[in-house]
């Protein structure tokens, strides 16, 4: 009973390291013009982009006049997050920050958002 006992722990540890040893695929390449790491970077920033929407989210929807707030991108790539206005005003403008935490702000006039 022992010696099967001995043999089977034996091949289980085999297979594991076969298993483990074995190559794997490599990844899929980036576009053509991208490196590896200018593909990793717009979700970098994305990523920091939502964290600091979400830490400054109530902040900003309690401004009266501001009715949503989002992330989008600049024609370059680089994210930014949006404000949502009933109406764009100079006192609104003032009140909000041009950028929070390195992340530029931009204010989009949309009017009332109402549910269909």
């Amino acid at each position: 009973m022992r010696a099967k006992q001995l043999w089977f722990l034996t091949t289980l540890a085999g297979c594991l390291l076969w298993t483990g040893c074995q190559a794997r695929p490599a990844p899929p390449a980036p576009a053509s013009g991208q490196t590896g790491s200018d593909q990793q970077e717009p979700m970098t920033d994305l990523n920091q982009a939502r964290h600091v929407k979400a830490r400054h989210d109530a902040n900003l929807m309690s401004i009266p006049g501001v009715v949503g707030t989002g992330i989008a991108a600049t024609p370059d790539g680089r994210p930014v997050i949006e404000v949502y206005v009933e109406r764009q005003s100079t006192q609104l403008s003032q009140a909000l920050p041009t950028q929070i935490e390195g992340i530029p702000l931009r204010i989009v006039e949309t009017g009332r958002f109402e549910p269909q």
